[in-house]
C-alpha cells in the first residue's frame, strides 16, 4: 500500500500526461461510456477480427442490399 494518497482534487487539470501512466495501466473498466471518439482511435486499429461478426458484416450486406435488392 501507498504511503500517502493524493485525492483526485488534489491533482491540478492537464498535469498527469502519456509518460506518467504506466502501460497498460488503463483499460476497460476505468473508460466511461463514449469517453473514446472516432479520432481517437488510431487508423487502421479496430478491425473485422476485433468486432462482432454482425458489425464486420454491415458494410458488405448494404452493399449487397443496394446491388441486389436484399441481402440475407
Amino acid at each position: 500500500m501507498a504511503i500517502s494518497k493524493i485525492a483526485s482534487a488534489g491533482v491540478a487539470s492537464d498535469s498527469i500526461g502519456a509518460s506518467d501512466i504506466a502501460t497498460d495501466a488503463v483499460g476497460a473498466s476505468e473508460l466511461s461510456d463514449s469517453s473514446v471518439d472516432t479520432d481517437a482511435i488510431q487508423t487502421g486499429a479496430v478491425t473485422s477480427a476485433k468486432v462482432a461478426t454482425s458489425v464486420a458484416n454491415t458494410g458488405r450486406n448494404v452493399a449487397f442490399s443496394m446491388i441486389f435488392g436484399s441481402y440475407q
